[in-house]
């Protein structure tokens, strides 16, 4: 199977245990709270009341920010780190000494991992809030792909790997 075909039934696989799952949540929530939307004196978060709008929408602003930014520093810089220290058939790095590397990827993920906390108990705290972070790593995500896209100088379709390319391939260009 292609990789393009493998790659779409995945999605495909993705969204309709997704669908399923709304439709588990969506028949059961009437029977309880877990789609109200704003604040409420019940909604604790990190032990702050969130019972006014003030403090619900600063709340949101400060977790879509979080999200937006984890999208930011996890599409674009990262990668710069996993490629030059996980790439196993690599030997030679650039771009980074041996020392700058080792701190930055530490730093980078602990980081990260103090973060996920942080954002996981806001974001589990309810559905809406959920949501919304959500929406906005989407967001930033589409346009983030779309600024790494933009790097892409060709795009082979036809192909499955630069080997094939390379079989077919005459001086450099593709046949039409």
């Amino acid at each position: 199977m292609r990789i393009r075909n493998r790659t779409i039934l995945c999605v495909t696989v993705n969204i309709l245990g997704l669908v399923t799952l709304l439709t588990f949540i969506f028949e059961e929530a009437p029977r309880h709270s877990i789609l109200q939307f704003g604040p409420s004196p019940e909604l604790v978060v990190l032990q702050v009341r969130i019972d006014t709008w003030r403090k619900y929408t600063y709340l949101i602003l400060a977790n879509c920010l979080s999200r937006s930014l984890d999208v930011l520093v996890n599409d674009i810089g990262s990668p710069n780190l996993g490629f030059s220290i996980y790439d196993p058939t690599k030997t030679r790095v650039f771009g980074f000494d041996r020392c700058e590397l080792q701190i930055l990827a530490n730093l980078m993920w602990l980081t990260n991992g103090l973060m996920n906390i942080f954002r996981l108990m806001v974001t589990v705290s309810r559905f809406d809030i959920a949501l919304l972070a959500t929406l906005s790593s989407e967001i930033t995500s589409v346009a983030t792909i779309r600024f790494l896209l933009n790097k892409k100088t060709a795009f082979y379709p036809q192909f499955e790997t630069e080997e094939d390319w390379k079989k077919v391939s005459y001086q450099g260009e593709i046949p039409v």
